[in-house]
Formats: C-alpha cells, sequence, structure tokens
C-alpha cells in the first residue's frame, strides 16, 4: 500500500503538464487563450503580410489608426522595447486600417507614419475590417500580446498609464531564458 501514495503524486505532477499545442484545435477569438485572427495586409514595401508569418516569436500586436494619437504614444513606447528585445523572438508589429483623414492606409502613407515616428518595427496596413476580428470598438489602441503559437496571453483596449509596461511585462515572460 506505500505505492499508492507515490502513484497520486505521479498523477498529481501529470496533471500540471501542459497539453501540447494543436492549432486545429485551438479556438479562434480575442480573449485571452483563444487563437488569434490572422489578420494580412501590406508592409511598407508593399509586401504581403500576415501575423501568421511572425508565429515562433513573441509577439506584441497594436491595431490603430494614424490619426489616433493614443496609437502613436503607445507605438513610440514600444519602439525601445523592439530595439531592446527584437533579436531575441520578440517582434511588435503595428497593423493599421486607417490614414490621417480616416480613409484606407497605404504602405506608402505607413512609411510617413514610421517615419514620423521613428518607428522600425514592422508596421502593416490593411483592408480588412479589424472590429469583426478584434472586438474594435470604439477605444484605440488594442493591443495584444500573443506567444509563439500565436495565442493569446495579454490584451488591452484603449490607453491609460501602465499600458505599455503591461504589455512588456507579459511579452518579456514569454521570451526563453
Amino acid at each position: 500500500m506505500k505505492s499508492l501514495p507515490l502513484l497520486a503524486v505521479v498523477l498529481a505532477l501529470s496533471a500540471c503538464v501542459p497539453p501540447t499545442f494543436d492549432p486545429a484545435t485551438c479556438d479562434e477569438g480575442v480573449t485571452v487563450g483563444d487563437c488569434a485572427p490572422d489578420v494580412a495586409g501590406q508592409d511598407r514595401d508593399g509586401n504581403e503580410v500576415a501575423l501568421s508569418d511572425f508565429q515562433d516569436e513573441a509577439l506584441i500586436v497594436v491595431f490603430g489608426e494614424m490619426w489616433c494619437p493614443l496609437c502613436q504614444i503607445l507605438a513610440t513606447e514600444l519602439e525601445p522595447l523592439w530595439e531592446d528585445h527584437g533579436d531575441k523572438d520578440l517582434t511588435v508589429v503595428m497593423v493599421l486600417d486607417q490614414d490621417f483623414n480616416g480613409n484606407s492606409a497605404s504602405p506608402e502613407e505607413a512609411t510617413t507614419f514610421a517615419e514620423e515616428f521613428e518607428l522600425t518595427f514592422p508596421v502593416i496596413v490593411t483592408e480588412e475590417t479589424l472590429a469583426e476580428d478584434y472586438e474594435y470598438g470604439v477605444q484605440r489602441p488594442r493591443a495584444f500580446v500573443l506567444d509563439d503559437d500565436l495565442l493569446i496571453r495579454h490584451r488591452s483596449a484603449g490607453y491609460r498609464p501602465g499600458t505599455f509596461e503591461d504589455l512588456r511585462t507579459e511579452a518579456l515572460a514569454l521570451l526563453p531564458e
């Protein structure tokens, strides 16, 4: 009967092992634990880019518009993080769907935006309706931290003091030691 406690310990420890990730069975959505919807668009050079292109990296994705001052603030706060950790499996991506006038954004306008705010991380423009995939609503920016399987680990809506620090903390926790 002495093996019964040992069996209980083994069973308890095996319950702590995370299941193997299977993207085919992952529910797509916008809450923590969901698979992120795969938004696609064009980068500043006009190349087609999708969020799935960044799989296998920790990812901070910011959805916003060029005209949004809070989106601009968050983008400039994220630039040093990208500069410090971009070579360590952390990518920052900004997805824009409107230019400074509220019209559909173009790759050329994304370049202007990136230059104006001195951004070196990827900026993508899309014509997709972000409201449908990412519950965009009226709060801007929307930011998500995705793990290397594109699972949502953190989300924020709008901008407040601490938004950047929350994103930074969550993303850095995903990086290998």
